[in-house]
């Protein structure tokens, strides 16, 4: 069964869309210039891939830009955390642990 969630936009004006099914999620969200995601990490290993724009992904200690058309996989358990100066869209796909 495949799942869609749109989320309504918060306060800050961020918007975000999740396809969820038992073994893959996909979350595609628009961050506005300026914001920033905070250090967290997952349980799954992810591909994080901008969009459109720029984002500052900063990977465990290492800090990199990545730009529209871009990708980095994100190992499952690594901390991370994003900021956007000029704002971007951002595509994730969460692989499950089976």
């Amino acid at each position: 069964m495949i799942d869609i969630i749109e989320f309504p936009a918060n306060a800050d004006g961020n918007a975000l869309q999740a396809i969820h099914s038992d073994h893959l999620a996909i979350t595609c969200m628009q961050l506005k210039p300026g914001q920033c995601i905070p250090l967290h990490e997952h349980d799954n290993d992810s591909k994080l891939v901008v969009l459109e724009g720029k984002l500052q992904l900063k990977l465990s200690n290492e800090i990199r830009m990545v730009e529209s058309g871009m990708s980095v996989f994100i190992p499952a358990n690594t901390p991370h955390q994003a900021n956007t100066t000029d704002g971007c869209q951002v595509a994730t796909i969460f692989y499950s642990r089976y």
